[in-house]
């Protein structure tokens, strides 16, 4: 007979002494509070039994002594005869599983892609959702992630009593994506578990508009990272933290984003541009590292004119729509751009992205 045990690391405490606990007195039927791992092998090798450890990636986070126990006690199952089964759920692929996986033991690891379009259609009907053909084939390209489905679909039915197709038009002709605060602090805390390069690297995908190909990641990030460090963040954004994908459907594989994260990622790349040129403003130091300085609010490489009057619309106008709040004139803020200018031809930076970025803002400034 097979027992079943479920822990949620996010719920509980995630102290590993405590879950052991916990599943030595579920193993025990009660007749053991306290132990170790190696009393929990001798169970496990005598009876059947699933553990589900939920929120593994709470236990990550936590780069600690327990973290390091944990990961022990995950080796033990994966290399020691027993007759149970452990299911790690994660958000992020741990580490020591690739390893494992490597070593041939019996460890498995799965991958939980969007869903598709048939799946989309059959959960949003559970819920009581309808629209046009139309709206639902709209739909169903922005959102196919099932946390956000799940928030999205609960807002569509307060707001519209279920029906899809006025929560799609916006007024002006545009499909809309809505990215609502609780979506946006679970994107906020998947980001603060990101590296830079990371990030930086969501944000050169973000400004090509999901039509990345390899070689113009190469391009655009090749002045500040190296190509052995390019494969490895695009591994990780991929097989790790599952927060970019490839479109394999053209000849050329296509790095691509899902549009919630698109939306949510121009939003702060724009936001941060502002906050970083603005404090240039104040004190008149350039860093060097500043965003306008490593990524290209219009990319010249190739040439594409449709790609950049969109990155002018996306990214250049917002950017130079929030700059004027601190100046008392359209003047006084091109006047200010041209410090920065002046400051970037003194730190030789007068032939990168920053030049031309800055550029395109006193231009976009003048067409107002």
């Amino acid at each position: 007979m097979l027992s079943f045990f479920r822990a949620s690391l996010s719920l509980v405490p995630a102290v590993l002494i405590l879950v052991l606990a916990r599943l030595l007195q579920f193993l025990s039927k009660g007749e053991q509070e306290e132990g170790n791992i190696y009393q929990i092998m001798q169970y496990l090798r005598d009876q059947k039994c699933l553990i589900v450890l939920d929120a593994w990636e709470e236990i990550m986070d936590n780069q600690s002594e327990n973290y390091t126990k944990y990961n022990i006690f995950v080796e033990r199952l994966a290399k020691e005869f027993h007759k149970s089964c452990l299911l790690l759920l994660s958000r992020r692929k741990p580490n020591n599983i690739t390893t494992l996986e490597l070593e041939g033991n019996f460890i498995y690891s799965k991958k939980l892609l969007p869903l598709i379009k048939e799946d989309v259609k059959e959960f949003l009907s559970a819920e009581g959702l309808f629209g046009t053909d139309i709206a639902l084939e709209k739909f169903l390209e922005r959102y196919n992630n099932p946390w956000i489905l799940k928030r999205i679909m609960q807002s569509i039915n307060n707001v519209f009593n279920g029906d899809i197709s006025p929560f799609l038009n916006n007024g002006n002709g545009e499909v809309t994506i809505v990215v609502d605060k609780l979506t946006i602090g679970f994107l906020n805390q998947q980001f603060k578990k990101l590296s830079q390069a990371e990030i930086n690297l969501i944000y050169w995908v973000g400004i090509r508009r999901n039509t990345a190909l390899w070689n113009h990641l190469v391009q655009d990030s090749k002045q500040f990272i190296t190509y052995q460090q390019l494969f490895e963040t695009v591994e990780n954004l991929i097989g790790r933290h599952s927060l970019m994908s490839k479109n394999t459907e053209d000849i050329s594989v296509i790095y691509i984003l899902e549009p919630v994260i698109v939306k949510y990622s121009n939003e702060r790349f724009i936001a941060e541009n502002y906050a970083q040129i603005n404090q240039i403003f104040i004190n008149g130091i350039i860093n060097g590292c500043e965003l306008f300085i490593t990524h290209a609010f219009i990319t010249a490489y190739p040439n594409d004119e449709e790609l950049n009057q969109e990155q002018m619309r996306r990214i250049v106008q917002p950017i130079q729509k929030m700059l004027p709040a601190n100046f008392r004139s359209q003047q006084e803020l091109e006047n200010a751009l041209k410090k920065v200018l002046s400051l970037l031809e003194d730190k030789g930076l007068s032939q990168g992205y920053a030049y031309q970025n800055i550029s395109h803002l006193i231009s976009a400034g003048k067409q107002i």
